[in-house]
């Protein structure tokens, strides 16, 4: 499927000013995460977050000490992401995304995908993220998993189904 037909198929322009209520990743979780790859014992480090939406995921990387490259195709979470990390001097924001992310080969130490994977033809993501990680770099993609045994969780599942046909369980893109 293409990927402007999906970024079409999944624009979260008018949602973009809510994202700051959505819970972030554990904060033990981004420290697990940093210090299996090293991150910080490297001068130079780069994380490269693909489809970083406001910033949610690159906020907990800054905060941290890293330099990011928030790549993000939406003009209304790039904008509020832009707002949440000015003053940083610590990334850099682009008109991209996780299929053609407009970085340079080799250029990335850190690939991440903060709820954003699943919104994208994945075998062509892997393959950009290939060709933008530097030899022995790594690949993170992870995003708040919905308990669907959760009364307030099924709730908003079912809730996305009604509105979003066919988008019923996991991934929230459709297959390719």
């Amino acid at each position: 499927m293409p990927q402007n037909f999906i970024e079409k198929h999944w624009d979260y322009s008018s949602n973009a000013k809510f994202y700051k209520f959505r819970p972030n990743y554990p904060a033990k979780a981004i420290n697990v995460l940093i210090n299996y790859t090293g991150a910080r014992k490297t001068a130079g480090y780069r994380v490269a977050d693909i489809g970083a939406g406001t910033g949610n995921l690159s906020v907990l990387l800054l905060d941290r000490g890293l330099k990011v490259t928030a790549v993000e195709p939406n003009d209304e979470m790039r904008k509020i992401g832009i707002e949440r990390t000015s003053g940083s001097g610590k990334i850099a924001w682009i008109k991209a995304n996780g299929v053609n992310t407009t970085l340079k080969s080799k250029s990335a130490d850190w690939v991440t995908f903060g709820s954003s994977f699943n919104v994208m033809d994945r075998h062509l993501a892997l393959k950009e993220t290939h060709r933008v990680l530097k030899n022995n770099g790594f690949f993170t993609c992870m995003w708040n998993h919905r308990d669907l045994a959760d009364p307030v969780q099924k709730i908003a599942e079912d809730t996305i189904v009604e509105f979003v046909p066919g988008s019923a369980g996991a991934p929230r893109a459709p297959r390719t």
